[in-house]
């Protein structure tokens, strides 16, 4: 495994000096190829070097996390963007999650938890990349590929609607304590992504459910 992630390319921007040396520390033991630098602007002209992924912190003085976002889409929109943030700045890191930022972490953090969301987040491009030359077998039009795989490359996701798949429905309450999600804020989120693909969505009562697509978009994407 190891081997294969030193062919990720990972820029971590922060403009605390300590914060950055930390991180790429890390994950150079982990096996990526990392660079890192404390210069948001630095961090802007080096985005055009391509990167698979960015780590950002969301709050530096001057250019900022969104900024960042927005010019990483713009140079390679498959780079995927995880946003370092304050307990008090979450909501800015979900507005950014929709913005197209693929996760966020709150400070203070352990190294392992980053390093696990790095893992997800490679473990979702591989899916994307391999899912797409699989569907490449299929009659399907490029947009409804694209917004199936889409969907359904988030690992937590996935679980998501694998859960209600098997428990028919169930309310927030019940799909956070079955997948043990540690932030309720990211679930609510990818079950909204879902709701907003068409995959699942609630009664009512706001009880979430599998929607017959969702049911045959789980069935397309096994077969990829």
């Amino acid at each position: 495994m190891q081997e294969e992630r030193e062919l990720v390319k990972v820029l971590v921007v922060d403009d605390e000096p300590g914060m950055v040396d930390g991180i790429v520390r890390h994950l150079r033991a982990e096996g990526y190829h990392v660079e890192g630098t404390r210069d948001s602007e630095e961090a802007m002209r080096k985005l055009r070097e391509g990167f698979d992924i960015v780590v950002t912190d969301l709050v530096m003085p001057g250019i900022g996390g969104m900024d960042i976002l927005g010019e990483a889409k713009r140079v390679s929109p498959g780079t995927a963007v995880i946003m370092i943030t304050g307990f008090a700045t979450v909501e800015s890191a979900v507005e950014a999650m929709k913005q197209g930022a693929r996760d966020y972490i709150t400070k203070p953090f352990d190294p392992g938890d980053l390093k696990a969301i790095l893992r997800d987040v490679v473990e979702e491009l591989e899916f994307e990349e391999e899912k797409k030359k699989g569907a490449r077998e299929y009659p399907l039009e490029a947009g409804e590929v694209d917004r199936i795989i889409k969907a359904l490359s988030n690992p937590l996701r996935r679980r998501s609607i694998e859960y209600l798949r098997e428990a028919g429905e169930s309310n927030f309450s019940n799909i956070w304590k079955a997948l043990k999600v540690d932030d309720p804020t990211k679930l609510s989120f990818h079950l909204r992504v879902l709701k907003q693909a068409g995959l699942v969505d609630q009664h009512e009562n706001r009880v979430y459910y599998l929607t017959e697509s969702g049911r045959k978009a789980i069935e397309l994407i096994e077969k990829f």
